[in-house]
């Protein structure tokens, strides 16, 4: 069987080729996961090199995959996931201790970080304060209604709020943590993105002429993105 170049990512097709490479996997959030609120699983994954042995590792060359070596990188896991090219707005929380592709993360030491301060993160960054701040100080329109938004834009902003709300939030968690997010016009309307965006909102003390603003201004932002995608 051929298979093209492929660097570090695997699919099932050279997983279920090479079974003993299932030891050594390490998974990868990537577009093919959609954008979930809650990361349980991933469709692809890393192969750790340090836990397979040399013909393992020769045969995986022979394929067109590379291992991946853990000690390439600093990054650890991160505990928040969101897009970096961004079609459709969302934050998920990371349970499949993964790596992502994205490169739009947040991290944090699991024994500093509580249940409490990773819903708060998780609620602000699924909101429309949080969705507008990225529309705006996005940096590239990709095409295909695309945005291009960096951690690095994300640096200036505050996005740590104590809600002091956790019973709420874990009620909004647990009606949206199994599905993903709706076209981002769609999603804005939908029962739990208004409960997501009441918390922020009362705790912003943001009235309602201003709430309405926000949702306008958002809406329009993302509709000047997708149309100008079809007219270019």
């Amino acid at each position: 069987m051929f298979y093209s170049l492929r660097v570090h990512i695997l699919d099932n097709t050279i997983i279920n080729e090479c079974p003993f490479i299932r030891k050594a996997l390490i998974p990868i959030m990537t577009s093919s996961d959609g954008a979930p609120f809650s990361l349980i699983k991933t469709e692809n994954y890393l192969a750790n090199k340090r836990l397979l042995n040399k013909e393992e590792l020769k045969y995986l060359r022979s394929l067109g995959v590379q291992a991946f070596d853990l000690n390439s990188t600093s990054k650890n896991i991160p505990i928040l996931i969101l897009p970096r090219g961004i079609g459709r707005h969302f934050c998920a929380i990371n349970f499949a201790s993964a790596f992502s592709g994205s490169y739009v993360e947040i991290y944090g030491n699991s024994n500093m970080i509580s249940e409490e301060m990773k819903l708060n993160l998780w609620l602000f960054l699924n909101s429309s304060v949080s969705w507008l701040i990225r529309e705006i100080s996005g940096r590239k329109n990709l095409g295909g209604g695309m945005l291009k938004a960096e951690a690095v834009d994300l640096k200036a902003f505050p996005l740590f709020y104590d809600f002091d709300d956790t019973k709420r939030i874990k009620n909004i968690y647990k009606e949206i943590q199994k599905r993903e997010a709706l076209q981002t016009l769609d999603e804005l309307f939908t029962t739990e993105h208004k409960m997501i965006d009441d918390v922020v909102f009362n705790y912003l003390q943001i009235g309602d002429d201003f709430r309405n603003r926000i949702i306008e201004i958002l809406s329009r932002r993302i509709i000047e993105r997708d149309e100008k995608s079809k007219s270019s």
